[in-house]
Parts: structure tokens; sequence; C-alpha cells
């Protein structure tokens, strides 16, 4: 269900649970009167796992999403289907690239936004260990993201400039 980074950010509040449950199993019997009202603390606490356990998936499945996403297009994405001078390539790759620079930065403001909502719902402190390993975690699987774009990116430059397989796709020069 979660991975073990994602599993710290609960323990806290599992223990909560866990020391709930201790705490009924030694004092509670089966004619207790109490027991009504330690069922509905424990499914409040319960209730409220479930909860974050379900925003904390929702919201790294989205953020995976959106950086899988990255991968998918090169940075590069300038189709010549012709012959260029090299002012016109430049002027061509420099929208390109400005207006995928701009997609990156809105997308990496979405993840920022549902990052902070996680935050916010934990209620932890950024500067615990298991928020920091969190954040370490997902900054890894992002860096990962942006080598594999770059990759693509560098392959696509190399398609448009290399004779070799520039042959191969039956693409036109380049550059003038």
């Amino acid at each position: 269900l979660l991975n073990p980074v994602e599993a710290q950010l609960l323990s806290t509040k599992l223990q909560h649970v866990d020391a709930s449950l201790e705490e009924a199993m030694r004092s509670m019997t089966w004619k207790s009167h109490s027991i009504p009202a330690f069922l509905k603390r424990i499914m409040v606490l319960i209730k409220e796992c479930s909860h974050i356990v379900h925003v904390i998936k929702t919201s790294c499945q989205s953020i995976e999403d959106n950086i899988n996403s990255w991968s998918l297009v090169s940075l590069f994405d300038v189709q010549f289907r012709r012959t260029v001078t090299v002012p016109v390539f430049l002027e061509d790759f420099k929208g390109a690239f400005a207006g995928r620079a701009y997609e990156l930065k809105e997308q990496a403001n979405s993840i920022h936004s549902k990052i902070n909502q996680v935050h916010l719902l934990l209620g932890i402190s950024r500067g615990e260990v298991s928020w920091r390993n969190f954040i370490s975690n997902l900054s890894q699987r992002i860096l990962e993201c942006l080598k594999s774009v770059t990759a693509r990116s560098l392959q696509a430059l190399q398609d448009l400039v290399d004779p070799v397989h520039n042959v191969n796709k039956k693409l036109p020069p380049l550059l003038e």
C-alpha cells in the first residue's frame, strides 16, 4: 500500500492508533460500558489515517504521472521537415524551448502544490526526518525523470544533425 518512505509519514498517527488499541485491550472487557465511545474514537483515528493514506497516494500518483509525462516529449521537440539556415533554426528552437520550459514550470508548480497539500494534511515540521526522507525520495524520482528527458532531447538532436541517423530516417539535412 505505502512505500517505506510514505509509511514513515504516518508513523506518529499509527502509534496513536496502536496506543488506543493497547489501552482498550488492557482495560476493556466485553461487558464494558465504554465500548461504543471507544469504537467511535478509534474509528475517527482510523478514518483520519485512511484519508491521509488516500491523499498521499493520489498526490504521489499525480506527481508521478506529471513527472512521467515529461519524458514523453523531448525538450527539443521541433519537427524540422526542411533544411533551414542557422538563424531560422535558432529562432524556431528558442520558441519551442520557451514553450516547453513554460509547460514544465506550470507542472512543477502543480507538483509543489500537491506536496504542500500533503504537508498541511500531515501537520508535521518540514525539518522532521520522515518529511525530509519523503522529499528526498520524491526529488530523486524527479531527477531520474529529468535525466530521461535530457537523454531523449539529446537523442532527438543527434537524430537531426548526425548524417547516419538522418539517412536512416530519410530526413532532409537540418542546416544549410
